[in-house]
């Protein structure tokens, strides 16, 4: 999927304005190396990759609150 429109609703099939912090995360994190962290082919890199965004986005103030993300 070629910009974050179009892979929010690859991924998602939701509008990227509808797009919860996680499912953010998870798109942010397939621009290190989209094979890689691929939640078809590799899911349990996919949920570490987005983890580790989270916790970027709290640290730098996007997010006030991770830990509910970091469950699902």
């Amino acid at each position: 999927a070629y910009g974050v429109q179009q892979a929010s609703q690859r991924f998602f099939g939701v509008d990227a304005r509808q797009l919860d912090p996680a499912q953010s995360a998870l798109l942010v994190g397939l621009l290190k190396a989209p094979r890689r962290y691929s939640p078809y082919h590799h899911p349990d890199n996919a949920l570490g990759r987005r983890n580790v965004i989270l916790q970027v986005m709290l640290r730098r103030g996007v997010i006030d609150q991770v830990c509910r993300w970091l469950s699902t």
